[in-house]
């Protein structure tokens, strides 16, 4: 019996993009560096959003809403405490969390002065 030697099939061919021009390989490392420093981060410090907003000079002003939040209940002493509690104590502030939001309405803040103050924060050397 004898084996016929079977063809193989051609493989695919590759198609390799053209290489990049030293100009367009520095252009697009630019776009990408401006994109990155223009992310938003997700998270930082806590130590970092009181740093911005004092550079900011709108930490009074949480100090303030803080002040004013209401006490004549229970529920409104307990929702003050945890603010407070969470204000000087806590150690990271995520972009979405809902005291944080809270803060920011309460100053005036829109969702871009936000998004603003967590680029800052990334851009510190803290």
């Amino acid at each position: 019996m004898s084996k016929k030697k079977q063809k193989q099939p051609e493989p695919p061919a590759i198609e390799l993009p053209e290489p990049e021009t030293a100009e367009e390989l520095v252009a697009r490392l630019a776009r990408q560096q401006q994109e990155t420093e223009q992310a938003v981060p997700e998270e930082t410090t806590m130590a970092r959003i009181r740093h911005v907003l004092i550079t900011m000079d709108l930490i009074d002003g949480v100090d303030a809403a803080l002040a004013a939040m209401p006490e004549g209940t229970d529920e409104e002493r307990k929702q003050k405490r945890i603010m407070l509690e969470w204000w000087n104590h806590g150690t990271v502030a995520r972009r979405d969390n809902q005291m944080l939001l809270g803060m920011a309405s309460a100053l005036g803040l829109t969702s871009d002065q936000i998004d603003d103050i967590f680029r800052a924060t990334a851009q510190l050397d803290i």
